[in-house]
């Protein structure tokens, strides 16, 4: 699918005239692609927009064109759990042309930085600064989401939310080595400011640009060190509540066994003959038994309670 649009009063507005300054094809199909070659970029530079795995980079062409493969943060829901990850966009630009290469919709003139713009390089700073305050949201969102994968492992018996919390320290690490590279494409657009044709106002936005890039970094690398670090710690957690489930049926059992074994002599023939021996109903024989073993279970797990309690206050001396 290809869009054009138009600045008109300092918004990008939808046009439907091919020849506006700025084409945005989203997931190009053979057609649309042959298209962009006539434009002057290249397949290699068209293959690598679509390409997940390709750093972010920028090439810098005689005629002062370039072309920019860039690093967005991308989210979807798989199998009930929301994943974080990271996609290529292209962008090639002249003193004529800006065109966009989307692997799907994204929505890029919606965002507020898109107001007030006057030419090209506003709405291609502008396109910067979107995706880096997508990145910002991201974060904000995994961090909403570790926290909420930390209260359900207080009550987890199994590793379904650790493994959750891996993919979220995965994810980090993607979004770590995005936006150190689109650290990199904006540093050598700095450097190049003049093949660019960038003006005093946009070198200046270029430099803040360059600045929110790198807090972005530093505040995914600071998120990512703390999922990294604490992830023992919940994994001890996990193990710990198995652990206390296995003395409960630990305790059950220990007092269940002496239990089956008065219950078995008691439902014996002999013990009913017994009983009637020294002129017993079975009645009061039987209700005996029952109070006999309710208390022998009450004393058992009084007992136990006061081992492990003895047990653990001598670990705590230690």
């Amino acid at each position: 699918m290809v869009k054009f649009y138009c600045i008109q009063n300092g918004i990008a507005k939808v046009s439907v005239d091919e020849k506006s300054p700025v084409v945005v094809f989203i997931e190009p199909n053979d057609d649309e692609i042959d298209k962009l070659k006539n434009l002057g970029i290249s397949e290699h530079d068209i293959n690598s927009s679509f390409d997940v795995e390709e750093i972010s980079r920028l090439e810098v062409y005689d005629d002062g064109s370039i072309f920019i493969v860039w690093k967005v943060p991308k989210n979807y829901s798989h199998g009930g759990q929301l994943v974080f990850n990271v996609s290529s966009v292209g962008i090639f630009f002249n003193s004529e042309r800006i065109v966009f290469i989307l692997p799907d919709e994204m929505g890029i003139f919606e965002s507020k930085y898109f107001r007030n713009i006057s030419n090209l390089h506003d709405i291609l700073l502008a396109f910067l600064q979107t995706t880096i305050n997508h990145f910002y949201g991201h974060l904000r969102g995994i961090k909403l989401v570790s926290s909420e994968i930390e209260e359900k492992l207080t009550k987890s018996l199994d590793n379904t939310y650790l493994i959750h919390m891996f993919n979220l320290s995965e994810s980090l690490v993607y979004y770590l080595n995005s936006l150190n590279s689109n650290h990199g494409v904006l540093v050598k657009m700095k450097e190049y400011k003049d093949k660019i044709g960038l003006q005093k106002q946009a070198f200046e936005k270029l430099k803040d640009l360059i600045i929110d890039n790198r807090q972005c970094y530093r505040q995914a690398r600071i998120l990512s060190m703390v999922l990294s670090e604490m992830m023992d710690a919940r994994a001890s957690i996990v193990n710990n509540n198995m652990n206390i489930l296995i003395k409960n049926l630990t305790i059950i059992n220990v007092v269940m066994l002496p239990l089956n074994l008065i219950a078995s002599i008691g439902g014996m023939s002999e013990y009913t003959m017994m009983t009637e021996q020294l002129g017993i109903s079975w009645q009061v024989a039987y209700s005996i038994l029952m109070v006999l073993m309710v208390l022998m279970g009450v004393g058992i797990v009084f007992l136990l309670n006061m081992y492990i309690n003895k047990f653990t206050s001598r670990v705590r001396k230690r």
